[in-house]
């Protein structure tokens, strides 16, 4: 997929990623990634989700890194936060207190940028990778992060095909993550009766599910 199939996903009046309010496993495991007050998780691709404002009302500082100019503006608009921006290498940084966002390609991303990071809060990013994509996706995470660095990932499995977001087996995601990390699947719930776009599809079930992982 080409940036501009995402430039223009933010263009629609509805894109299917933007939950519009916290997601179950970041509250249900948080703790689990053992972050410390002033610490910061990083959030790829992260649109405008509504998970960076909680994680900012619990004290952690937020790293986010997103394509769309229009996502990020309309983040700091429905939060009612005033920013600042400043260039920094071939990103625009989008500041507030207590949050950056990143405006650019997540390929752009170079350890320097990551290396205030404690850990990773995955919920819509790499669902959103086509097949060809994954694997390099996961690879300049673990080559761009400070060492182990606790990964908190949120994946989708489904019965039905296309995407994004795109279904994940555990056995998928498994290969593309070890060897070489930690791997811990932390639960999974069944969200079908929540996800009526997905039933009208024909899909039988839709499971949310969470996993540790350690870089």
């Amino acid at each position: 997929m080409q940036p501009a199939f995402w430039l223009d996903v933010w263009e629609q009046p509805t894109q299917g990623f933007d939950q519009g309010c916290l997601n179950r496993s970041l509250e249900l495991y948080i703790e689990r990634l053992n972050l410390k007050p002033g610490e910061t998780i990083f959030v790829p691709l992260c649109g405008r989700a509504y998970d960076m404002k909680w994680l900012m009302e619990q004290g952690f500082q937020v790293l986010g890194v997103e394509l769309s100019e229009k996502a990020i503006r309309s983040f700091f608009e429905l939060h009612d936060l005033t920013f600042k921006t400043r260039i920094e290498g071939s990103f625009t940084c989008f500041e507030s207190e207590n949050i950056c966002i990143y405006q650019g390609d997540y390929f752009d991303l170079k350890a320097q940028d990551l290396s205030g990071v404690s850990a990773v809060y995955d919920r819509a990013s790499l669902v959103a990778m086509p097949a060809e994509m994954r694997q390099d996706y996961v690879n300049h995470m673990r080559s761009q992060l400070p060492a182990n660095t606790d990964y908190l990932l949120v994946s989708l499995e489904f019965d039905v095909e296309g995407g994004p977001p795109f279904s994940l087996t555990d056995a998928l995601i498994t290969d593309l993550y070890t060897p070489g990390s930690h791997f811990e699947k932390l639960g999974s719930k069944d969200l079908i009766e929540l996800e009526p776009r997905f039933m009208d599809k024909g899909c039988s079930y839709f499971l949310e599910k969470a996993h540790l992982i350690r870089f």
